[in-house]
């Protein structure tokens, strides 16, 4: 039996692999692994239509077509490649949460060939595409899994860094999803999120009434059942101070070559605006951000 720091879902015993699936001594359970991917969605989830959260059939995510996506989102490639790749060191175990095509974490094990990278995420539909784009970024990640960032199945402390990419804010319970991102990491771990948004009060209303003028982002919510979180800083704060973090860094991302995938000249036009601006003020008016979080 093969244990890789994998915990049932249910009762959270921890979890050996064998040749039928992930199997749990406590409650007899077998979780089923499918094309190398071990699916450990609790039992809420899985016997419902929300365990395909952010489904990748969803044409708002965009991934289905590579050639298209790699090119839409090709300055999160490099948001990414400059503001954490090449700011931070790994190593030992890494997870990313939210990991949707795979992308980050494939970029990470290829330029960190000696850490173990888990890469996982709530709908099993990306986590099965994430392997035709593995190849694209030369880099292979370790372990897959289909997990709930609200119940991560993980052992304690067992990470030496977390991160995700545009990903938190689509937690339905943010404290709890911090809680146990905090609880999987070890000690002096840290936590990276990029692309997260930051709003005021009047910016939040703004952006609730033009996604409701929007039918195919209000399909993407109702149908698709995608959490969209938008918090100001403030709120930020008091969701990590609430978990416990011990050190939080805020950080706006301003630079218009970071923003490009949103696509729109309104977002070119202000992050032009805002990367003149003092990073205190933006966070205070909105912005995209970079959390990094030391457990």
């Amino acid at each position: 039996m093969v244990y890789l720091g994998l915990i049932c879902p249910e009762c959270g015993t921890k979890l050996g692999m064998t040749e039928t699936g992930d199997s749990c001594t406590r409650c007899n359970r077998v979780f089923p692994i499918k094309s190398g991917i071990h699916s450990l969605l609790p039992d809420v989830l899985t016997n419902s239509s929300s365990g395909e959260i952010r489904s990748a059939e969803d044409p708002y995510c965009g991934w289905r077509k590579s050639e298209e996506a790699l090119n839409v989102h090709k300055s999160e490639f490099l948001d990414f490649k400059e503001n954490v790749l090449d700011k931070f060191q790994f190593s030992g175990r890494v997870l990313e949460i939210g990991a949707g095509a795979g992308w980050a974490s494939a970029m990470l094990k290829a330029r960190n060939q000696n850490v173990t990278v888990y890469t996982s995420d709530i709908a099993f539909a990306f986590m099965e595409l994430a392997l035709t784009y593995f190849p694209m970024f030369r880099g292979i990640p370790d372990i897959l899994v289909v997990a709930d960032a609200q119940k991560l199945p993980f052992e304690s402390g067992y990470f030496d860094s977390v991160f995700c990419c545009s990903a938190v804010h689509h937690i339905p319970d943010l404290a709890k999803g911090l809680a146990e991102i905090r609880r999987v990491l070890k000690n002096g771990g840290t936590f990276i999120a990029i692309g997260e948004g930051v709003a005021n009060p009047v910016m939040r209303y703004l952006y609730k009434r033009i996604i409701d003028r929007l039918g195919w982002r209000r399909k993407g919510i109702e149908e698709y059942k995608i959490q969209e979180g938008l918090y100001s800083l403030g709120q930020w704060q008091s969701f990590f101070e609430s978990v416990g973090f011990k050190q939080v860094s805020y950080e706006p991302c301003t630079d218009p070559k970071y923003c490009q995938s949103y696509g729109s000249a309104y977002h070119r036009i202000y992050y032009g605006i805002a990367d003149k601006l003092p990073s205190f003020l933006v966070l205070r008016i909105g912005c995209g951000a970079k959390f990094v979080a030391t457990n």
